[in-house]
């Protein structure tokens, strides 16, 4: 493109030089308006180049490892968000557990009953419910059924629900209320005495009836 010409002189002078070229060479004959022209037409024409990107400035090579590294990550994010995943084993203590009613390997249940002397003792609603939902948990409106549910392969104990109920349970002790000379501990499942207690494994499949008694010889 051709270079315009100089309004006083007629010399070709380049766009963004007319400014100065009127100032210095024709300081008496350059109107201000000439000079205030001549740099309106230099700002439109001289543009900063575009900036350069930030990937422009980078090796071709850590381009591409930033971008498997977040592919990587946003795998993983995927996959420990889904409802399928958890981070549970089956050595994860059952206080250290908090579930969610989808995507169960396990939904079991047990009947559970306790008599002190002779006087039945109740199991409470929401029993590992409070501030999140535990493996073993009770509901509202169904007496001492014990609920078994597990998102990972676990086998839960007796022993594991007294312990989210926070009550004592063991061979010699009951809800605080422990074996002596005069007294003892019975427990039964499905009728038959039991010497496990708090060890009993709570089994797949059925639902027993497990009953505590602490009782006087």
């Amino acid at each position: 493109m051709a270079s315009p010409k100089c309004p006083v002189c007629g010399a070709s002078v380049r766009t963004e030089n007319l400014s100065k070229h009127l100032q210095s060479v024709h300081p008496r004959e350059a109107k201000p308006e000439m000079v205030l022209e001549a740099e309106r037409k230099a700002t439109q024409t001289v543009r900063p180049p575009p900036p350069r990107s930030f990937s422009a400035s980078l090796p071709r090579n850590v381009i591409i490892v930033v971008l498997i590294l977040a592919l990587i990550a946003g795998g993983a994010w995927v996959v420990a968000t889904s409802p399928a995943y958890s981070a549970y084993t089956p050595d994860t203590p059952v206080t250290q557990m908090c579930i969610e009613h989808s995507a169960l390997i396990r939904h079991d249940h047990t009947q559970l009953s306790i008599d002190i002397l002779g006087a039945a003792r109740s199991i409470p609603d929401n029993v590992g419910r409070t501030t999140c939902m535990r493996p073993l948990h009770t509901h509202v409106g169904e007496p001492g059924r014990i609920h078994i549910e597990s998102p990972v392969v676990h086998e839960f104990t007796l022993g594991d629900f007294f312990l989210v109920w926070g009550q004592t349970f063991s061979s010699n002790n009951i809800l605080g209320y422990t074996t002596n000379s005069n007294h003892r501990i019975v427990m039964r499942v499905d009728g038959v005495v039991n010497t496990e207690y708090d060890s009993y494994v709570l089994p797949h499949g059925t639902e027993p009836t497990v009953t505590i008694s602490y009782e006087q010889f």
